[in-house]
């Protein structure tokens, strides 16, 4: 592990060395990069990618669970108005047949007491022979 590490420390120093030179190739680009100044920096701009990604997933989720949320709550309001409308037409009718009724009951009271008058009338006259 350690020769590992040291390997990998020679071919980095290697690198530096072939770019302060002026020799610098795309091999020698790429370990530059590698460097262990590098390294936290690119695992941070790495976790970062990821934490972006998942909160645009997110953000895609909770616009897609809005938008179902919202064609609900559409479909229930309409819903909700067309039985307001048809109880709005049922307490309509509903009206009319009482104030037909009610008419009648008026109408069947005035000849009632018209008959009621006619009566006392009629008893009147006779009372005042």
């Amino acid at each position: 592990a350690e020769l590992s590490k040291l390997h990998g420390e020679v071919k980095v120093l290697s690198a530096k060395a072939s770019v302060a030179v002026g020799e610098v190739g795309e091999k020698a680009r790429n370990l530059w990069l590698l460097d262990e100044k590098e390294l936290p920096r690119l695992r941070q701009h790495e976790a970062e990618r990821i934490r972006l990604q998942h909160m645009l997933a997110q953000a895609h989720w909770d616009r897609d669970s809005l938008q179902r949320d919202y064609g609900r709550i559409i479909t229930g309001l309409r819903e909700q108005e067309e039985a307001q409308e048809a109880n709005e037409r049922e307490l309509r009718s509903h009206l009319a047949a009482t104030r037909s009724e009610g008419e009648e009951m008026v109408a069947t009271m005035r000849a009632a007491d018209q008959r009621l008058a006619e009566l006392r009338q009629d008893c009147w006259e006779t009372e005042s022979f």
